[in-house]
């Protein structure tokens, strides 16, 4: 019998005959690589195939879909992931852009692990595995193999050049977008510890009170932070309560809004031994639980992704390669899809992508349409805030096995969301411990620099 090449990419793993495959006609994008044809892909040889084994019935609420995502589970290391009960799409390019731009804004708030979202949607949107979660615009010469394919998700060699909203693309390399670029609003928001700083409450109030007076679309907000807190439930419920109140001082009641928290990852061999106690498997089960408790609470979503990294490669033990990082995003948009309202019935797929595309979505031309493009872009959108450095805080005692009842540390005053006078220039945001440092280089810039981009780029010159 003829071998399917969903069955060759799953043999070596182990294939699974217990859950019968998806209708092709229904769901073409499940069954293929949906990567073939990607930029780089000689080098960087991944496929979709080898991240998720579609299987049927699919999710049919929201609720359903974040349970069976959030349980879901590997048979062996590395192994495509699969979730429990019911599944997930992986969707192609069309279903992409049409759900990214049913949002207004789609600000990712937190962490690290929100970065490493923000670029593996890019890589995505720009079809590119090597470098579409980076800035390649603004490399050094040895960036260029540094921070390639699994390299994008290197905290401390490649964090500085990560992507920090869609609007820097759209400027310097507009050409790789594969979505029209006027129906995107991608923001990564650094907002590490509790309490934010005035100024990241500032910032981010600033990101979604400038809107057009015409727009009518929701504003979707995904949350992570943990590992800055020392996975502390009620800092991190502090945390949240204070962005949130910044939200609703700056956004009307009128704006539809959907909210998400994604919990940190499982933690992996090589993490290191003074970051076990308070990030380890214990640690990190109890506040994904605990997490999951507490987001009704405040009307948050919650995806644990506990379950969908605990059998992956993770090289620095806490944070997720391409692979891992695809799977997260992959998992988001299929929340954002079962969070927005359905399309009106007389909308294309083919509204959302590139007005020079073709009507399969590959570009035809990239000529002088897409300059003025890019002039219209730039003109049209505002500028998404740059984030600031902050410190960690020290780590506190355990307080023993059991869950704490949680006390929300900020509901009980006002958070004053006042701008600062000026914002300190950041080094790098990331998940490490206290004792690893950071050794900015110092070099010429290779590229231009953009006033939107991550301030450690401007620091680069």
């Amino acid at each position: 019998m003829r071998t399917s090449s969903l069955d060759k990419g799953l043999a070596y793993k182990g294939a699974i005959h217990d859950f019968p495959l998806p209708n092709s006609g229904k769901r073409s994008s499940d069954l293929i690589d949906t990567f073939a044809r990607f930029a780089n892909r000689d080098r960087c040889p991944i496929s979709s195939l080898d991240i998720h084994r579609p299987f049927e019935p699919l999710c049919s609420t929201k609720e359903e879909l974040l349970e069976a995502m959030s349980g879901g589970g590997r048979i062996g290391i590395d192994a495509p992931y699969m979730p429990r009960g019911c599944d997930m799409r992986w969707y192609d390019r069309g279903e992409i852009c049409s759900i990214v731009s049913r949002f207004e804004k789609i600000l990712f708030v937190g962490d690290s692990m929100m970065r490493h979202a923000v670029g593996a949607l890019h890589i995505l949107l720009r079809e590119d595995l090597g470098y579409g979660g980076v800035t390649q615009w603004n490399f050094r010469l040895d960036e260029k193999e540094t921070c390639f394919c699994n390299g994008q998700f290197d905290t401390l060699k490649c964090g500085v050049q990560g992507i920090f909203n869609s609007d820097d693309v759209a400027k310097f390399d507009l050409q790789s977008l594969k979505c029209d670029a006027r129906r995107l609003n991608i923001q990564n928001h650094v907002m590490t510890t509790y309490p934010p700083t005035s100024a990241e409450l500032a910032n981010l109030g600033d990101a979604i009170s400038n809107r057009a007076e015409e727009e009518t679309r929701p504003i979707a907000f995904i949350y992570s932070q943990g590992h800055h807190n020392d996975l502390d439930v009620q800092a991190t419920s502090g945390w949240l309560t204070s962005i949130q109140r910044s939200i609703s001082e700056r956004l009307p009641r009128s704006v539809k809004r959907a909210q998400l928290f994604v919990t940190p990852g499982a933690a992996g061999p090589n993490m290191i031994d003074q970051d076990l106690l308070h990030h380890g498997v214990k640690a990190l089960h109890l506040f994904e639980t605990s997490m999951r408790e507490l987001g009704p609470q405040k009307d948050v979503d919650v995806l644990g992704v506990w379950n969908a990294t605990v059998q992956t490669t993770l090289d620095d033990g806490k944070h997720s390669g391409i692979r891992g990082n695809l799977l997260k995003i992959m998992m988001i948009l299929n929340w954002l899809d079962k969070a927005s309202p359905a399309l009106d019935s007389s909308s294309k797929l083919d509204s959302f992508l590139p007005s020079n595309s073709g009507a399969n979505g590959k570009v035809v031309s990239a000529g002088d349409d897409l300059s003025a493009r890019n002039e219209n872009v730039a003109a049209e959108k505002p500028s998404a805030p740059a984030a600031e450095m902050v410190k960690k805080v020290p780590k506190k005692a355990n307080n023993g096995d059991a869950r704490p009842a949680i006390v929300d540390p900020a509901a009980s005053g006002p958070v004053t969301a006042q701008r600062a006078d000026a914002i300190p220039v950041a080094a790098q945001e990331h998940d490490r411990s206290s004792s690893e440092k950071i050794q900015p280089a110092a070099h010429k810039q290779q590229g231009p620099t953009t006033p939107q981009s991550h301030p450690d780029q401007t620091a680069r010159n």
